[in-house]
């Protein structure tokens, strides 16, 4: 095996990293078909997983009941955070 040239060492390197890439993908895919396969489930058996599903997608809310809209986590990031202040020393006179 050679170690040098388009075949080489660097090669060989750069297709290690590409599987380990491709089996960290291949792995979020199934758990995110696990995750699906577990929500059809629960749709399928559940009356509450059925209405809350319905409710979030037309965002509708029961009767007398009252829904408070946080906003989304990604916003918060964005937001400035107040930096703390030194706590101040005791004054002597």
């Amino acid at each position: 095996m050679a170690l040098r040239g388009p075949q080489g060492l660097p090669s060989l390197l750069e297709k290690r990293q590409e599987i380990r890439s491709m089996e960290e993908e291949n792995a979020n895919l199934k758990r995110d078909i696990d995750n699906r396969k577990k929500l059809i489930h629960d749709l399928e058996f559940s009356r509450d997983k059925q209405d809350e599903a319905i409710r979030r997608i037309l965002n509708q809310t029961k009767p007398n009941e009252t829904e408070f809209m946080l906003p989304d986590h990604g916003l918060a990031e964005n937001t400035p955070t107040p930096t703390p202040q030194p706590a101040l020393a005791p004054v002597k006179h």
